[in-house]
């Protein structure tokens, strides 16, 4: 399971996680790293809906969609989560350190006592960064093969 921060434009108007130009990156860096995108990821965002003029979502927009996210987490018992973006970190685990700190770290929290989150760069910031992409596809590589040696 990957957990963004909010949909964009493309994704509000179509109701599917990272379908935009993120999204199509996201895909090919997966499909890189050896993962189906389409049959073996689930794609979640913190918040349901896009925030005004594509902000970050307020923590009260935080606060209502959690429940939700929850609820997904818990019927969906995924293997592994990764958490793109510092939004991510910061409303499902309150890490506030920087990305560059926390990119390939394997964290728990209190509040999801069973489960253990990796944290990744969210694909924005591989548009905005390009060099980062064999980074990227590196740790997704990793996710995939300790996904492998759990089974």
């Amino acid at each position: 399971m990957l957990i963004g921060e909010a949909p964009g434009r493309d994704e509000d108007a179509q109701g599917i996680a990272f379908v935009g130009r993120s999204g199509r990156l996201l895909d090919a860096m997966l499909e890189e790293a050896g993962w189906n995108p389409t049959s073996e990821i689930i794609i979640a965002n913190v918040v349901k809906c896009r925030p005004p003029d594509n902000r970050p979502p307020q923590q009260k927009e935080v606060n209502e969609c959690l429940p939700f996210l929850r609820k997904q987490i818990e019927l969906l018992k995924p293997q592994q989560i990764a958490l793109l973006g510092a939004t991510a970190v910061k409303h499902l685990l309150g890490d506030k350190r920087p990305m560059n700190q926390l990119v390939g770290e394997l964290l728990t929290s209190e509040s999801y006592p069973d489960q253990k989150f990796t944290v990744l760069f969210h694909p924005a910031f591989i548009l905005r960064s390009p060099t980062r992409r064999g980074e990227m596809v590196g740790w997704l590589k990793n996710l995939r093969r300790q996904r492998t040696s759990s089974r």
